[in-house]
């Protein structure tokens, strides 16, 4: 059964940060093996510096959105770390089985990378 980010209490509108429910539907995924179900809406994932890794996603996870018109990730430092550039917004340490599926990311500028993919260290 498909873990819902909602029951994370993640806020589908954008107006709070749902980094910490996206990371515990995810957690809660990789432990138990079950895929992670986004619905519709825009949820907003801020970032700074003491949290350069703003989303660790282990190997053996599948993500998936309702849509990829209805649901949107939009990623975004915050106020203080605006215009920093070199903070991933999705890191896989690896293994690289990861599938993200029926979604939209999104990032503030062009200078912004979605997804990060490197090896452990």
């Amino acid at each position: 059964m498909p873990i819902n980010l909602r029951a994370f209490t993640a806020d589908p509108t954008g107006v709070m940060d749902s980094r910490l429910a996206l990371q515990m539907a995810i957690d809660r995924a990789a432990t138990t093996g079950a895929q992670v179900f986004i619905p519709a809406g825009r949820y907003r994932i801020v970032w700074d510096r003491s949290a350069p890794r703003v989303i660790n996603v282990p190997g053996n996870v599948r993500i998936v959105g309702e849509s990829q018109h209805s649901t949107v990730l939009k990623f975004e430092p915050n106020e203080y770390d605006f215009g920093v550039s070199g903070i991933d917004a999705i890191r896989v340490p690896g293994p690289y089985h990861l599938s993200i599926e029926q979604l939209t990311l999104q990032g503030p500028d062009a200078n912004t990378h979605a997804i990060g993919a490197f090896p452990a260290v």
